[in-house]
C-alpha cells in the first residue's frame, strides 16, 4: 500500500468575510479528517476472499506428478517444475500444455530434483535440490547455459539485467542473500543473519519491491524484515508471538523442527503494496493462513487457502497460484479484496 501525501488546505482568514464563514470552514476540515479512512482517504482492507477460476492436473491424469516451483510471464503462461518428472512444464494461461523440458540426468537441461523457478524478460531460471548452479532457458524451454553457484539455493528472484538474486546456506556460513550475474559472479548481497544462531536459523524466503528493499520472511523463527538495497534495516515484525524455536541435533547440528513462514509475495498490482506470508507449521490453520502487511510492516488481514500449499504464488495480472492434491494439483485464484 503506497503512502499518500497528506492534503493541506490553506484558508486564508483576511479572506473571510465574518466568523461564521470561517467556522464553516473548520467543520469541513473536521468533517474531512474525522470521515477519512487514513491519509488522502486511503481505505483499509478487511479481507480478501478466493475464487477458483482454473485447475492443472488431476489425481486421473498425468499432467503433473509432484509440482515443485512455479512461475508465469509477462504474458500469463504458467511455467511449472515437476520434481516426480524430472522436468518444467508451460502451460497457457487457460491451462493447456505448451512445451515440456528435462530427463533424470545430471547434464544440461536434466535434473535429479527440480525445485524453485523465477522468470525475467523471456529468460527462466530453474534450481535443482541436488546440484549446484542454476540452468537457463528461453521462454520456449530451449536450454541456454548455466550459472555456476557452489552452495545451496533455498530462494531466487530474477533481476533486471541478466542478474538474480539468491538465498543460500552452508554448514559454516549460515544463510546470505547474493546478487550473481550471468556467469556467477558476485555483485553484491546481504549478510542479514546472525553468525551466532544455529544452522538454517537464518534460512528466508526472498521479496524484492520496485525500489530495491528487501523483504525476508525467516523460515524458521518468527520474523519477518524490511531491508534497504544498502544493507539498512526498516523494520521487523511478527505475528505469531512465538519466542521459543524447537529444535532437535541431527548429527552434531541442532536443526529447527518446525517451519514457521514458507514464502513472502508482494502484491503491487493497481498501485497496491501488499505483502503476502504463507504460514507454516504454527498458524491457526497450517500451511493455509497467508498473513497480509502493508509495506510499513503492519498486519492488516488473514485469508486460508482451501488445502495446505508449499509455496504460493503471484502473477504480474494479480492471480494467485498454490497447491492441491498433494502437489498432482495446482490451482489459480482471482483475489476480491474488500475494504472498510
Amino acid at each position: 500500500m503506497r503512502k499518500f501525501a497528506r492534503i493541506r488546505r490553506h484558508v486564508d482568514v483576511t479572506e473571510m468575510k465574518n466568523g461564521i464563514a470561517l467556522r464553516m470552514v473548520l467543520a469541513g476540515l473536521l468533517l474531512f479528517i474525522f470521515c477519512s479512512n487514513g491519509p488522502a482517504g486511503e481505505k483499509k482492507l478487511r479481507e480478501i476472499a478466493l475464487k477458483e477460476v482454473l485447475s492443472i492436473g488431476a489425481l486421473d491424469d498425468d499432467l503433473l506428478y509432484m509440482w515443485a516451483g512455479i512461475t508465469t510471464d509477462e504474458e500469463g503462461n504458467i511455467y511449472i517444475s515437476d520434481a516426480m518428472d524430472y522436468s518444467i512444464k508451460k502451460f497457457g494461461s487457460s491451462g493447456q500444455l505448451l512445451n515440456k523440458v528435462g530427463r533424470r540426468g545430471q547434464g544440461p537441461g536434466e535434473f535429479l530434483a527440480p525445485r524453485l523457478l523465477a522468470s525475467w524478460n523471456g529468460m527462466l531460471y530453474a534450481t535443482d535440490q541436488t546440484l549446484s548452479g542454476v540452468q537457463v532457458f528461453d521462454e520456449n524451454l530451449i536450454y541456454k547455459y548455466k550459472i555456476p553457484f557452489k552452495w545451496p539455493i533455498s530462494d531466487i528472484k530474477a533481476l533486471p539485467d541478466i542478474r538474480i538474486a539468491v538465498i543460500s546456506f552452508s554448514m559454516g556460513r549460515g544463510s546470505e542473500l547474493f546478487i550473481l550475474d550471468h556467469s556467477g559472479a558476485i555483485l553484491g548481497g546481504l549478510d542479514y543473519g546472525n553468525k551466532q544462531e544455529t544452522l538454517l536459523l537464518n534460512n528466508a524466503d526472498l521479496e524484492i519491491d520496485q525500489e530495491g528493499n528487501l523483504y525476508l520472511a525467516y523460515s524458521f523463527q518468527d520474523r519477518i524484515e524490511k531491508w534497504t538495497s544498502s544493507g539498512e534495516k526498516i523494520w521487523a515484525q511478527n505475528l505469531l508471538g512465538i519466542k521459543k524455536i524447537e529444535q532437535k541435533k541431527v548429527d552434531k547440528f541442532m536443526v529447527p523442527t518446525k517451519v514457521t513462514y514458507k514464502n513472502i509475495l508482494l502484491d503491487n498490482l493497481d498501485n497496491r503494496e501488499y505483502l503476502f506470508i504463507l504460514s507454516g507449521h504454527l498458524a491457526e490453520n497450517p500451511s493455509r493462513d497467508i498473513f497480509v502487511l502493508n509495506n510499513d510492516g503492519e498486519h492488516l488481514t488473514t485469508f486460508t487457502l482451501p488445502e495446505a500449499s508449499h509455496c504460493i504464488h503471484l502473477d504480474r495480472r494479480g492471480f494467485l497460484y498454490s497447491r492441491a492434491n498433494e502437489g498432482v494439483t495446482l490451482k489459480k485464484y482471482k483475489l476480491h479484496y474488500v475494504y472498510e
